[in-house]
């Protein structure tokens, strides 16, 4: 981490420049825009970590989308529909926004707004 980070960090949290213009590394920001986009690049290590929690843990709940019990669930001919995990269905869901959401904003592409020189 760059001095000119954790002095932005430094700054963020202390909440002292709300609404105000801030100098970092000889430029001068937007304190409000530098907020936003720390607060994206937290979102999206959030967004990243669930990602690899979805890849690597089982999201299985034990309940049909019916409602039925998994393990004790009537057979398709009987019933009218394949059994389908409703943890894994809305996990499935919740990823592929994930995934969308991720494949959205690069952090490469975060650039607060400054103004002045």
């Amino acid at each position: 981490m760059t001095d000119v980070t954790q002095e932005l960090i430094t700054q963020l949290r202390s909440g002292d420049h709300v609404g105000e213009m801030t100098t970092l590394g000889g430029v001068v920001h937007d304190v409000k825009c530098l907020m936003a986009a720390d607060w994206i690049v937290a979102a999206r290590d959030a967004l990243q970590m669930w990602e690899t929690l979805y890849v690597n843990v089982s999201m299985k709940s034990g309940v049909c989308c019916c409602g039925d019990d998994m393990e004790n669930h009537e057979n398709p001919m009987n019933c009218g529909h394949s059994p389908l995990d409703s943890g894994e269905y809305y996990a499935a869901l919740a990823i592929d926004k994930t995934r969308v959401a991720l494949s959205t904003i690069e952090p490469s592409t975060l650039t607060p707004t400054q103004t002045g020189e």
